[in-house]
């Protein structure tokens, strides 16, 4: 399994499906976000506005991107309050996201961190390291059920470049994690 991690925007990267994601009473989506929203011409926003989502934890939406991003399709997530974004519900989210991406038979995902896409929310007991460490951990693990005949899974996640460093050593651990369970390159950049 390859894992880069790029620079943002979110929407450059050609890949089998974007993932964004937004907190339950996050108006105006925010970061990468609603930059995906300003592309698609408020199309989530909508979505939100008819109540089709309202961003309860692990809520999802798919949509179609209409060529407009590199992505053909957006998968939306919600994830709660931010106040109850614990490890613990962290954790459980990105499973979840692993397994139903795996389980579309989608193999190269580009990705923000769940919950860093807002620029003033600081999760007191999640870093960027952890939640790349959990992101990277729940991935690897979904996709090894995958048949042969699958090429190799592959995860961008978007992120600036002061958190990459922290976010590359959380990935690295995913490799002392599983001790060999999963091959797993991890770079920065392209």
């Amino acid at each position: 399994m390859k894992i880069k991690l790029v620079n943002p925007p979110v929407d450059h990267y050609p890949a089998d499906i974007l993932l964004v994601y937004f907190f339950s009473r996050e108006r105006p989506l925010q970061g990468e976000t609603g930059r995906i929203d300003w592309w698609l011409e408020g199309h989530l926003s909508r979505n939100i506005m008819s109540g089709w989502i309202r961003g309860d934890f692990s809520e999802k939406l798919l949509s179609n991107s209409a060529r407009r991003i590199a992505s053909p399709r957006i998968l939306l997530n919600g994830l709660g309050p931010p106040e109850h974004f614990t490890t613990e519900r962290y954790q459980a989210l990105v499973q979840l996201i692993a397994q139903a991406v795996a389980g579309m038979g989608l193999n190269k995902l580009v990705t923000p961190l769940p919950g860093f896409h807002l620029p003033s929310w600081a999760p007191p007991e999640i870093t960027p390291s952890l939640a790349a460490e959990l992101l990277v951990e729940a991935v690897a693990l979904a996709f090894p059920a995958l048949p042969d005949s699958f090429r190799e899974p592959e995860m961008l996640i978007v992120a600036a470049p002061d958190q990459q460093d922290e976010i590359f050593l959380g990935a690295q651990q995913v490799k002392v994690n599983l001790k060999g369970k999963v091959d797993l390159e991890v770079r920065v950049g392209e």
